[in-house]
């Protein structure tokens, strides 16, 4: 790990207050990080998978003191999708025990989150959603069947029942969801509470299921359990809860059920929803004044957690030396380096969160969460750590290609001790990223550039930049690996010329006032690049083929960009294909009608994809790999992973055959 002396303070690390321990409840945290709950989609259909128990125990031996689980269904009415874990009876224990000794192994302490979703259904929702009334959910419509007050007292026990048997398997604490629109939430929200029983009506009525669940857990599993609470502070939705409400809430329930600490959330699924992980446009810890509030109201020795976009540890510092928080929440980032808290401890780098939100991304396609530059998120089962080797005869490796997947796979070659040549015909690291983090608000993805070129400088790898080796420069490598950038396959139109996309973020190009963005790609740099040029006043418009563009974007962060679209005046035509002009206008027709319009005045026809791939290089005598965009064209993230596994699997297995 490299030291940075900027870095570092006084006593070796970057952070003090966050590495100081605290008690909670019952229980001594060695420092102050807590791994925030975060859903993963890792599990089976039943209980805790190995997947899943690797993917927090690895967050614990990386340093974190309190690991939170996924929330784990509390009752069978609670199933958003069939990767949901579950604690509703008895059945449903395997593998939680081992994950406590895991680790308590590590030295971290484990708290398992109370889910229930109540009408929030959110994927492809399993049987029929409970909710305080029958008020559809904002965000899937879902029309829920309004609990009657023995059902509402079913899931209360649920809840205690959950409590009682990860207690029985060694869990240290729990963690009841109400925020975000659960269940709780939705009790306690004027929005989706109608009742006007003795679990409706006012404040007071609206928070009697959650006291009752909370009470509920003390009463039955004693002090020695931690109890802590997720609790939305502000739902920033028509008639949602308020900071004002959250904080009466806040002090009665610590009036009233003695929890150990308050975790500080916000949003609710729905209009809000791009609050609730608020991405890369947002500026850092944006809702750290809610933070502030609930440490306000409730006394000095419920702990207070921070969260949302909370960039580092040195922010984390601030805010436990402010006194807005105890606990530092950190999801998005320990997703990016699961070492974070131990290479913080030493002063060494860390690899930084972009807030991207492509983990976000493959939880809503249901591919399991990802990070786009940490392989091994996600699938700790499948890679393991990466070890550094020493080698006394190294083989020279050459990575053409200074992309994400070329920049992933000189570090892994590197690593394994290889000698590395990177060619890259740009004069610029980071192919498209670099182009994307050229864009306002999309600037921070330039960090993880800046992270694998630290790395790679640290490595001793050989970077020439404007260099394209021809076939026999290539002959004295052991292996080559083609990780060129993908090549733009722009639409054919009739008396238009479209230009690249990449043409237009390389910066140079005059366009018209009237400018048309082809969306074949549905990724967030062309829309951040369509509210950009909207802002300096071009007339921009949005041509789709789809029903909707941000296909491929994360759910959260797709609210925000149609959001941001609309307030900069950009026009979106959607299941539209361009086909060319026709008296000074560009016309297309519609995707599936074949309906002909007339999109508006001739202007620029700017392209983003279509794109292939490269044809295979041949070099007669070498061992060439094609990974990434060269060879098709993919997401960052299964680029990165393919070039991970791809370099590291050909390296062992020529280090195989030199052995035999």
């Amino acid at each position: 790990m490299r030291l940075n002396p900027a870095w570092t303070s006084a006593d070796g690390g970057r952070s003090a207050a966050v590495h100081t321990p605290i008690t909670i409840g019952s229980r001594a945290l060695l420092n102050r990080v807590a791994f925030a709950s975060v859903t993963t989609g890792l599990n089976g259909p039943t209980a805790l998978s190995d997947a899943q128990r690797e993917f927090l125990v690895r967050r614990a031996r990386g340093g974190a003191a309190l690991i939170v689980t996924d929330g784990l269904a509390v009752h069978p009415s609670s199933r958003p999708f069939r990767a949901v874990p579950r604690i509703e009876d008895d059945a449903h224990v395997d593998g939680y025990e081992r994950l406590c000794v895991d680790i308590h192994a590590a030295g971290s302490v484990v708290v398992g989150q109370l889910w229930h979703v109540g009408a929030s259904s959110l994927y492809t929702p399993e049987g029929i959603a409970w909710a305080p009334s029958a008020t559809p959910d904002p965000l899937s419509g879902t029309v829920p069947h309004a609990m009657t007050v023995a059902e509402v007292e079913e899931v209360i026990d649920g809840y205690v029942d959950a409590a009682r048997r990860l207690q029985s398997v060694g869990f240290d604490g729990v963690e009841v969801h109400a925020a975000h629109g659960y269940l709780p939430a939705q009790f306690l929200s004027s929005m989706s509470n109608h009742r006007t029983d003795a679990y409706g009506g006012d404040l007071r009525g609206r928070a009697a299921f959650l006291t009752a669940v909370l009470q509920g857990i003390r009463a039955t599993c004693g002090p020695d359990l931690i109890l802590g609470i997720k609790l939305t502070a502000h739902e920033y939705a028509p008639g949602g809860i308020e900071l004002p409400e959250a904080q009466e809430v806040a002090a009665h329930v610590c009036e009233v059920a003695d929890p150990d600490y308050i975790a500080v959330s916000q949003s609710r699924y729905g209009p809000s929803l791009e609050r609730h992980s608020p991405d890369m446009s947002w500026a850092d810890t944006p809702f750290e004044h809610l933070t502030r509030g609930i440490r306000n109201v409730v006394p000095p020795e419920v702990a207070i957690m921070a969260l949302a976009k909370i960039p580092d540890l040195a922010v984390g510092d601030r805010l436990i030396d402010e006194g807005t928080a105890d606990l530092i929440g950190l999801a998005r980032p320990l997703l990016a380096d699961a070492d974070l808290v131990r290479r913080d401890a030493v002063g060494a780098t860390v690899r930084p969160c972009t807030f991207c939100n492509a983990c976000w991304a493959a939880l809503h396609e249901q591919r399991g969460v990802e990070c786009f530059y940490d392989p091994r998120t996600g699938h700790e089962l499948e890679i393991a750590d990466l070890e550094p080797e020493v080698r006394s005869a190294p083989d020279l490796v050459v990575v053409l290609g200074g992309g994400p997947a070329g920049l992933e796979a000189a570090r892994v070659a590197a690593t394994l001790g290889h000698r590395v040549e990177l060619h890259e015909e740009a004069g610029y690291l980071g192919g498209r990223l670099a182009l994307e983090a050229r864009i306002p608000g999309r600037a921070d993805q330039r960090r993880a550039v800046d992270w694998w070129q630290n790395e790679l400088a640290d490595l001793g790898v050989d970077i020439r930049l404007g260099s394209e080796p021809d076939p026999a420069a290539l002959s004295a490598a052991a292996l080559v690996v083609d990780a060129r950038s993908r090549l733009p396959a722009p639409p054919v139109i009739s008396g238009v010329d479209a230009v690249p996309v990449e043409d237009v973020l390389a910066g140079g190009l005059s366009l018209d006032e009237d400018v048309y963005l082809l969306d074949a790609v549905d990724d967030e740099p062309v829309y951040a690049l369509a509210e950009w040029l909207a802002q300096r006043g071009h007339r921009v418009v949005l041509v789709t083929p789809r029903p909707a563009p941000a296909r491929r974007v994360a759910m959260v962060s797709a609210f925000g960009i149609s959001r941001r679209l609309d307030l900069a005046g950009v026009v979106v035509a959607t299941q539209t294909a361009v086909t060319g002009t026709a008296n000074g206008q560009l016309v297309g027709v519609r995707a599936l009608s074949g309906r002909a319009v007339e999109l508006g005045p001739e202007g620029t026809v700017v392209s983003a994809g279509s794109y292939r791939g490269r044809d295979p290089l041949e070099v007669p005598g070498v061992r060439i790999v094609q990974v990434g965009d060269a060879y098709v064209p993919r997401t960052l993230a299964e680029n990165v992973r393919e070039a991970h596994r791809v370099v590291r699997q050909a390296l062992e297995q020529a280090g195989e055959r030199e052995k035999k």
